[in-house]
């Protein structure tokens, strides 16, 4: 297995890549040990969707993995919901 400086994708798209890796774990521990709520799955599993699609096919190339582009998409879908759970969702203050 090679490690990500060794790897074929591009400068933009390891950033990206660690980030969406980043993002992901965030909103998964925030979904195990912060209240289980839809927004934290909803953007964990976007975020981790996306990663795949990144490091299956890079950025500026053209997809050679239909599929990743495919988990890509809905990986921001996923995430797009979530900022709207997030922004439109219950109008009550948390604890």
């Amino acid at each position: 297995m090679t490690s990500i400086s060794n790897s074929p994708l591009s400068r933009n798209a390891k950033i990206f890549l660690i980030l969406s890796v980043v993002f992901a774990s965030v909103h998964m521990i925030d979904f195990i040990f912060h209240g289980q709520q839809l927004r934290s799955i909803c953007g964990g599993i976007g975020f981790a969707l996306m990663a795949h699609g990144i490091h299956r096919n890079d950025l500026a190339k053209p997809p050679q993995d239909t599929r990743a582009r495919a988990a890509s998409i809905v990986g921001a879908v996923l995430v797009a919901t979530s900022l709207a759970i997030k922004l439109f969702g219950s109008s009550t203050p948390s604890v």
